[in-house]
């Protein structure tokens, strides 16, 4: 996979530009859960068990330290 950092400002898109790179980014993301979920339930199945994995795409919030807002 590369390391690629791409740094978009969602809220400066149309809905419609940020609903397609959504869709993108959640398809390849689909990918890597159901390859996980895949070799999981190889396992899982010799114990008559499976697994279920949903996702959620948030943004991460810059978190500032209290050491860094007291000095």
């Amino acid at each position: 996979m590369n390391d690629k950092i791409r740094m978009a400002d969602l809220t400066k898109l149309s809905e419609e530009e940020a609903d397609r790179i959504g869709d993108k980014i959640g398809q390849k993301v689909r990918l890597f859960v159901d390859e996980a979920c895949a070799k999981a339930n190889q396992l899982l199945q010799i114990y008559g068990l499976r697994i279920k994995v949903g996702f959620i795409i948030e943004k991460i919030e810059s978190e500032v330290s209290t050491e860094e807002t007291t000095t």
